[in-house]
């Protein structure tokens, strides 16, 4: 994020992998806030889609409850062809966390 920058980053030794580094109280409450924020904007992208999907999931849970399973032309039937999974980058672009780049 923007807000917090790289964490930590030792290449003097590489061997040590993620050694533990000691943070500021503040550096921890930023790091806190910057994880909050995440998991609330991925919560309401998740209750717009199910409130958006809300006739599909309805279905198939009557699917389900017929069959009890169901194959993937099934869940095709109700949902449509599976969309492409998103990149690094559009999965950041929609829960407006930036370019992970950055």
């Amino acid at each position: 994020s923007h807000n917090t920058g790289l964490l930590a980053y030792k290449p003097e030794d590489p061997r040590k992998g993620r050694a533990f580094v000691h943070f500021s109280e503040t550096a921890q409450k930023r790091v806190e806030g910057e994880a909050q924020a995440i998991v609330e904007r991925a919560y309401s992208v998740a209750k717009e889609l199910v409130e958006k999907n809300k006739e599909k999931m309805e279905k198939m849970t009557e699917v389900l409850l017929e069959k009890k399973e169901v194959d993937t032309k099934q869940i095709a039937e109700v949902w449509g062809e599976r969309p492409k999974t998103p990149s690094q980058d559009e999965l950041l672009a929609i829960l407006g966390g930036g370019n992970a780049q950055d």
